[in-house]
């Protein structure tokens, strides 16, 4: 199962998630090998992670997500998320992982971001 598909746009990668739920965990250990395959094939690289689809995140999810920010930016890149639905947006914000990921509405607002490392879009 393909958990996302990549598009690349001016050095950033753009990961625009499939699943609406992610609640069995090989489908959330798919997504976080994904994640970190990704990560490691393009280090210092910028990823911008479109949730539009997803409208529940679960704990599994949640580490997957912090994993796969930690190694991103261990290896000088930076991943952002977008396109938060309300519940998403609303589990994040009450563990306060909003103050550690980069959130925005848009990916084109995510894409017009200042980045401070690697080689995406500046």
């Amino acid at each position: 199962m393909n958990t996302f598909t990549v598009e690349e746009m001016s050095g950033t990668y753009i990961l625009r998630v499939q699943p609406q739920r992610m609640t069995l965990q090989d489908v959330v250990d798919t997504f976080q090998s994904d994640l970190n395959a990704l990560a490691d094939e393009h280090p210092s690289s910028h990823f911008i992670l479109d949730m539009s689809r997803m409208d529940f995140i679960g704990s599994a999810v949640i580490g997957a997500l912090i994993q796969a920010f930690k190694r991103v930016k261990d290896s000088g890149g930076e991943l952002v998320l977008a396109c938060l639905q309300p519940p998403a947006e609303a589990v994040l914000k009450m563990t306060r992982l909003s103050a550690v990921f980069p959130i925005y509405d848009t990916v084109e607002a995510a894409l017009r971001r200042n980045w401070v490392s690697g080689q995406g879009a500046s």
